[in-house]
């Protein structure tokens, strides 16, 4: 469509003036009210049709061009459910066909291919077919057995495994008490770690006041060890040397 001329309107002319051979848009056009109304209620008062009305609906009144004037011959309108459910049908014939000629042509293949090979599509013997079954029932059965004879064997492996165990620990101690029974004097032969301190109390002295045990090293304050033997307490030791040693002062 040509744009409007006379004025600098940005809309699209589509309205044809027959005063002065122009095109206005429908906004600006001068014969708004002279259009044919057909599309009045798709467009609303925009009115898309261009021609100028040529007759007036006495019921409506609207008016119309030629071409859209509603007592002229209208066109037969077309039933596309119709049309489709027709459409359906035919392919639905067409495909069930199809299916008939590849199930018709499977069915001679396979013909051929029994009288090909007789040995293999030949039915077999009702007593092979019997035994066969019977082989299998067997089977089954065999299958059955090895399978609760294994669930057996698990549960009296897990119900056994404890008391094993309880037993097997059990022999340890006694063996260890045994041992420690049997050989007293190896563990009483144990020497401590030196230190400076004084074997009978236990606290730091003067160097020069220390003496020095022969068998393991400790060193004792004399003074000390009077006042422990005047006492006649009781002093046990880690250390088998301090042991000894204080076993013959006290004259043991």
């Amino acid at each position: 469509m040509p744009k409007n001329p006379q004025y600098e309107c940005p809309r699209t002319g589509n309205m044809y003036q027959e005063s002065g051979d122009v095109y206005y848009c429908s906004f600006h056009d001068r014969y708004a009210k002279d259009r044919c109304q057909a599309f009045f209620d798709f467009g609303g008062c925009g009115m898309q049709c261009p021609e100028l009305h040529t007759m007036i609906n006495d019921e409506t009144g609207r008016k119309y061009c030629d071409k859209h004037e509603p007592t002229s011959e209208i066109p037969e309108v077309v039933n596309w459910t119709k049309r489709m459910t027709e459409w359906l049908t035919e392919v639905a014939i067409a495909e069930s066909s199809r299916k008939d000629d590849v199930y018709v042509a499977e069915t001679i293949a396979d013909e051929a291919e029994a009288v090909a090979r007789p040995e293999e599509s030949a039915p077999k013997p009702q007593s092979e077919s019997a035994s066969e079954s019977e082989l299998e029932e067997e089977a089954t059965d065999i299958d059955l057995r090895l399978q609760i004879l294994s669930l057996y064997l698990s549960q009296v492996e897990v119900h056994t495994k404890p008391e094993q165990q309880q037993q097997h620990g059990h022999a340890v101690d006694q063996k260890a008490k045994a041992e420690s029974e049997s050989q007293p004097e190896q563990q009483n032969e144990h020497i401590a770690s030196l230190y400076f301190q004084c074997n009978i109390c236990l606290e730091n002295h003067n160097a020069a006041d220390m003496n020095k045990i022969e068998a393991c090293g400790h060193q004792y304050n004399e003074s000390c060890l009077q006042d422990f033997l005047r006492r006649k307490g009781v002093r046990r030791y880690n250390c088998a040397g301090c042991r000894y040693w204080l076993q013959q002062k006290q004259g043991l």
